[in-house]
């Protein structure tokens, strides 16, 4: 699901002043504003069940939303059959990828014409064909 999307009414979110260091850290890798964050493509917030990745997660979402740095959000749940695989993750992004950056939008398009079964590829060919490649285009 989205950041914002309905079905993560009352999402968990990170209390005013608590977290700070992480969600600093994180920022900062997102603007590029402190050199080693910045040496690497791909921050992986990760920790054990319950210790706040989701909170901190939807925090720096609405925080890049804010900011119109957001182009796209995936939430997974456990507790939603629908969201507790990979299954719709690249086709959630690539819409949002779509509608956020509209000079990307006829070429997701043309994509899901040329192969109306992409949606049942491996994520790695999805991936491709929905978010490097329109991407690399721009």
């Amino acid at each position: 699901a989205f950041h914002n999307s309905g079905e993560r009414f009352d999402p968990p979110r990170c209390h005013p002043n608590t977290r700070m260091a992480v969600i600093d850290k994180i920022m900062n890798w997102i603007l590029g504003s402190a050199e080693e964050e910045c040496k690497t493509m791909i921050l992986w917030l990760h920790g054990a069940a319950g210790a706040g990745k989701s909170a901190i997660a939807q925090t720096i979402a609405e925080r890049c939303h804010t900011l119109n740095l957001l182009l796209a959000s995936f939430f997974f749940s456990r507790s939603d059959p629908s969201r507790s695989h990979a299954k719709h993750l690249i086709t959630t992004i690539a819409y949002q990828v779509a509608t956020n950056l509209p000079s990307t939008r006829a070429l997701i398009a043309a994509a899901m014409e040329k192969d109306p079964l992409l949606v049942e590829r491996s994520l790695e060919t999805q991936i491709l064909t929905l978010l490097i490649e329109p991407l690399q285009n721009l």
